[in-house]
């Protein structure tokens, strides 16, 4: 447990761990009930982003998952598709679709 900057309470310490990616620099943070899934692009890499059941075209992506797997925000950078399992949460039609948020 660590505690917060304002000295009341505490929080969950984060458990950072590096993932195995396809085209990507990835990680994954749990903390306390949540787990956080965050994936860069590498820079020469043109293929689809992949690790931890998140795949994507863009150039950054992350999702928030509540204890069930249930994804409870999403976004991507740069992207046409987002998709986490075999659920799209991202299907545009240009890149750079504004679109992030909860899903």
């Amino acid at each position: 447990m660590v505690r917060w900057k304002d000295g009341v309470g505490w929080e969950p310490e984060a458990r950072i761990e590096s993932l195995e990616t396809v085209a990507a620099h990835g990680i994954q943070i749990r903390c306390g009930d949540r787990t956080h899934i965050i994936l860069l692009r590498v820079a020469s890499a043109e293929a689809v982003m992949s690790a931890a059941g998140l795949q994507t075209d863009g150039q950054a992506a992350a999702i928030e998952l509540d204890p069930d797997g249930k994804v409870l925000r999403a976004m991507a950078i740069g992207a046409c598709t987002l998709r986490y399992k075999d659920r799209y949460l991202l299907s545009a039609r240009m890149k750079n679709a504004r679109a992030s948020g909860l899903v």
